[in-house]
């Protein structure tokens, strides 16, 4: 299923966290379906980071199944990124449901190898997830 496959999406604006990113982040949310697709683009690095976990808060209270979370268009993600992923998979296994991460990047892939976060979360590079 892809974004455009959802009844409805939303853009979340304000990611963006100004002069440290070179290029801003963008949160694409579907509603209405299940899995819930979140697809991300740009950075996600220290500067925004924060911001896009306290989205997630939103998008996890009205979620009643799994999340996947297209990282097909990222260009860069740093450590805070990936905490906030693990952070992301916890929430959403004490609750039953389980995080999907799609589509990463052979660079953001790599930080997942040697991290060794592939053994952890449920990683697919698909556009089918």
């Amino acid at each position: 299923m892809t974004l455009e496959d959802t009844p409805a999406h939303e853009t979340v604006p304000g990611l963006d966290a100004g002069a440290h990113s070179a290029a801003p982040l963008r949160m694409s949310v579907s509603r209405g379906a299940e899995p819930r697709i979140v697809v991300l683009e740009g950075e996600l690095d220290l500067s925004n980071a924060p911001s896009l976990q306290a989205e997630f808060v939103g998008t996890l209270e009205d979620l009643h199944g799994d999340l996947v979370l297209d990282i097909g268009a990222l260009s860069f993600m740093d450590s805070s990124g990936l905490a906030m992923f693990v952070t992301l998979h916890k929430a959403l296994e004490s609750r039953g449901a389980n995080l999907v991460i799609s589509n990463p990047t052979p660079g953001v892939r790599r930080l997942f190898q040697i991290t060794s976060l592939e053994d952890v979360l449920d990683i697919r590079q698909t556009d089918n997830p």
